[in-house]
């Protein structure tokens, strides 16, 4: 019997006959469809081990975007609590402040208020407002791009922008041009939010 798996020995002058070459031929192809079909086989396993690894490596990629959202949800949490503690100890402790935030609640309005500072005094409050609207619209910003979940954004930095909007509007920083004259550029993608802000106020 004739193994295909050993080499081929004939000997010098010998002579195949047709049955002999079909015979050849047969064995050989059938070999040749054998190792195709373990390559096959490899082919297809190779696919199923990256198909997990890919699964794998989505998994623990969402993971870590989970873990990234929780750490931004925290960190806004506390620069908001911070900065409503540092508004009111400002009032309490500072002696500058205080009497501005006087004149302004002593005023029939926003804008009566904001006229009866002096120069000194609406350089501090404008420094104040823009601290407060620079912090928010970083808020926007990380809700923009899925970092802040709709229910803190919507209970704490959407609840900030709507106390905050008459005095921003006041002191001109909605429109880019400050009571100073000065010019500031506002993100188009910050005025737009603020503009569905109050909107649905």
């Amino acid at each position: 019997m004739y193994d295909v798996t050993q080499p081929m020995r004939v000997p010098a002058g010998y002579t195949f006959n047709a049955a002999e070459i079909e015979l050849c031929v047969r064995c050989h192809g059938m070999n040749w469809e054998a190792f195709g079909a373990i390559g096959e086989v490899i082919g297809a396993v190779a696919v199923v081990v990256t198909l997990i690894f890919l699964i794998l490596q989505l998994r623990l990629n969402t993971t870590a975007l989970e873990e990234n959202k929780n750490t931004l949800r925290v960190q806004a949490s506390y620069e908001r609590t911070r900065g409503q503690l540092d508004f009111h100890n400002l009032i309490i402790d500072s002696l500058y402040f205080a009497p501005i935030m006087t004149k302004i609640n002593a005023a029939d309005h926003l804008e009566q208020g904001i006229a009866d500072l002096d120069p000194e005094e609406l350089t501090r409050l404008m420094s104040i407002a823009m601290s407060s609207f620079i912090r928010l619209e970083h808020h926007m910003y990380l809700h923009r791009e899925g970092y802040l979940d709709d229910d803190y954004y919507r209970f704490n930095s959407v609840t900030s922008v709507k106390q905050r909007y008459p005095l921003w509007k006041a002191l001109g920083i909605i429109d880019g041009k400050l009571r100073s004259g000065r010019m500031i550029e506002i993100n188009p993608a910050t005025l737009k939010e603020i503009g569905r802000i109050v909107g649905d106020a």
